[in-house]
């Protein structure tokens, strides 16, 4: 099939199902598929991307981003671009909701994981009384450096080494 034929719709369709986006000005972006919800594709992208852990999903006439987590469950509906054409709000809770289901997120975390090795937890803080992340500008005392953070998908935890521990914190979901 010779894709110049197709109109730009049908192109990024075909992209679509062959893992890669096709944008018009001939940069290929592989993704890794998380899973499908009434025909929009929910994928990690896996050419520039950058913290905070996120997926993509959209259509060719807009681009929605929902960031998750490493350490805990929760997913929001980061931005979409462009703003005015993007989905309704019914369908963007809909997607949310796909996502934060524990196979998806897991599988988000696993190929984020793969693709990136990072959890985006670098020069944070882990703050064990409230267990949660915390920027280190957010002065708490009892929050400690995130030496390093990794994500086991086998186990599907999070593991940090925090400074001045000797063994590392288990983050299990």
């Amino acid at each position: 099939m010779n894709l110049r034929a197709l109109d730009e719709r049908a192109r990024v369709a075909f992209a679509r199902v062959q893992d890669r986006v096709y944008y018009p000005d001939n940069l290929t972006v592989r993704f890794m598929r998380i899973c499908s919800h009434k025909g929009l594709v929910i994928s990690v992208l896996t050419r520039n991307e950058h913290c905070p852990p996120h997926v993509h999903v959209g259509t060719p006439q807009w681009d929605a981003r929902y960031r998750f987590s490493f350490w805990h469950n929760g997913v929001e509906l980061w931005d979409v671009v462009p703003g005015r054409r993007g989905p309704s709000m019914a369908l963007a809770e809909e997607l949310r909701q796909v996502i934060q289901q524990p196979a998806h997120l897991w599988r988000a975390r696993e190929r984020w994981w793969l693709s990136r090795h990072t959890v985006c937890l670098d020069n944070q803080q882990w703050d064990g009384e409230a267990e949660e992340v915390v920027s280190p500008q957010r002065y708490r005392p009892a929050a400690i450096d995130i030496v390093s953070a990794r994500f086991d998908p086998w186990q599907d935890r999070t593991i940090l080494q925090l400074a001045g521990q000797s063994s590392p914190l288990e983050i299990e979901r």
